[in-house]
C-alpha cells in the first residue's frame, strides 16, 4: 500500500472515518521546490477541510518545514497536514514543539488544528494514564544501555544489589513494567526479567511513558567539595555531541542527597533563578546508569527532549543515533 492509502486506512481505524481524497490542483502558485518535496491532497476530516502534505522521502528540516507549510497555508487558505512514512521521535518532537500538524500512518497523528492530540486519545490506556516509576525507569533504560549484556541473567536480588535499591523496590518495579507490558517476569523463588523485544523496538515502545528524570533546577554559587556531583544537561551535551559547552555549569544529584544538604546548609546562596551552577535534582540517583563524572546519554535526553532551544534539538537528533 501506498502512503495515501496507509493514510486511508489509519484514519478510518482511528477516527472512523472514510477519508475521500481528491490530488489538489492549483500547484502552481507554490516554489518549485515545494511542488518537489510534497503531493497535495485535499478532503474533510472530522467536518472540516484538510489538506494534506504527503511527503515524497528525503530528510525533513522542521524549522524549514515551518516556513514552507506557512507559505502552503497562504497558498491554499487551508492549514496543512504532514504525511510521512517514517519520522523519527526527536523529529515529531520538534514538530509538536511548533505545532506543526502531523500524522504517521500506523504510528502517530497529531493535529492541533482540530484541537486535539491524537496520539494522546488512541494510545493504550496504559500509555494514557502510567508513567514509568523511577526505579523502573532505571532497569529499563540499564537494560538498554547494557544491551551486550546479559541482564535476563540477574534475579530480583542482583539488580537490587547492582542499582543500589530494596528488593521491594525492585518488585514494585517489575509489576510496574509487567504491567506497561514492557517485559514479562519469570521464576519462582528466585525470579527474573524477560524483554522479549530487542532495544530498539524497546525504546520505541516506552519512550512516550518514560518519565523526565529532573525534578527540579535550583542554582548555588558553589558545590560542597569531596562529594559527586556528575556533568547534566548542557554541560553534559558537549561529551556526547558537537555542541559547545554553555556558559552556565550543570550539575546533576540525587533528591535523597539534595534535601540532605538543604537540612545541613551545604549550599551557598540556593535560589531558583540564578548562580554560578544550575544543580538539577534527581528522581533517581544520576551515577547509577551513568559515571561520577557524567550522567548518561538516554537520561540526558530525557531531561532536555521539551526544550525548544534549536541547538539544543539539533544535539538530541545527534544523542538519539547512540542507542
Amino acid at each position: 500500500m501506498n502512503t495515501v492509502e496507509n493514510l486511508k486506512g489509519y484514519i478510518v481505524n482511528n477516527l472512523g472515518y472514510n477519508l475521500r481524497l481528491d490530488k489538489v490542483k492549483g500547484r502552481e502558485k507554490l516554489p518549485l521546490y515545494i511542488r518537489g518535496a510534497f503531493d497535495f491532497y485535499q478532503g474533510s476530516l472530522m467536518d472540516r477541510k484538510a489538506l494534506f502534505a504527503v511527503a515524497k522521502g528525503g530528510q525533513l528540516n522542521t524549522t524549514q518545514l515551518e516556513k514552507q507549510f506557512e507559505l502552503i497555508r497562504q497558498a491554499h487558505n487551508a492549514t496543512p497536514i504532514l504525511v510521512a512514512d517514517e519520522l523519527p521521535a526527536i523529529v515529531r518532537n520538534r514538530l509538536i514543539q511548533k505545532h506543526i500538524n502531523f500524522v504517521v500512518p500506523g504510528k502517530q497523528m497529531y493535529l492541533p488544528a482540530l484541537m486535539v492530540d491524537l496520539r494522546e486519545v488512541f494510545t493504550k490506556p496504559t500509555e494514557q494514564h502510567e508513567k514509568l516509576l523511577p526505579v523502573a525507569q532505571v532497569i529499563l533504560l540499564f537494560h538498554i544501555l547494557h544491551k551486550n549484556e546479559k541482564t535476563e541473567a540477574y534475579p530480583f536480588k542482583q539488580w537490587a544489589a547492582r542499582l543500589n535499591y530494596t528488593a521491594m523496590a525492585v518488585s514494585q518495579a517489575a509489576e510496574n513494567l509487567k504491567a506497561l507490558e514492557l517485559c514479562n517476569i519469570t521464576g519462582t523463588k528466585e525470579k527474573y526479567f524477560v524483554f522479549e523485544k530487542p532495544t530498539q523496538a524497546l525504546w520505541k515502545k516506552a519512550e512516550t511513558i518514560l518519565i523526565d528524570p529532573v525534578q527540579k533546577r535550583v542554582y548555588v554559587d558553589s558545590l560542597p567539595p569531596k562529594m559527586i556531583f556528575p556533568k547534566a544537561g548542557e554541560s553534559a551535551l558537549p561529551e556526547y555531541t558537537n555542541m559547545n559547552a554553555s556558559r552556565q555549569e550543570f550539575r546533576a544529584t540525587d533528591k535523597a542527597t539534595y534535601y540532605e544538604m538543604v537540612k545541613k546548609q551545604l549550599l551557598v546562596n540556593l535560589n531558583d533563578r540564578e548562580g554560578e551552577y544550575c544543580l538539577e535534582v534527581w528522581k533517581y540517583d544520576p551515577t547509577v546508569l551513568g559515571t561520577d563524572s557524567l550522567v548518561d546519554h538516554i537520561s540526558l535526553y530525557l531531561s532536555l527532549r521539551h526544550n525548544t532551544d534549536e541547538r539544543i534539538q539539533m544535539a538530541l537528533g545527534e544523542l538519539a543515533d547512540l542507542w
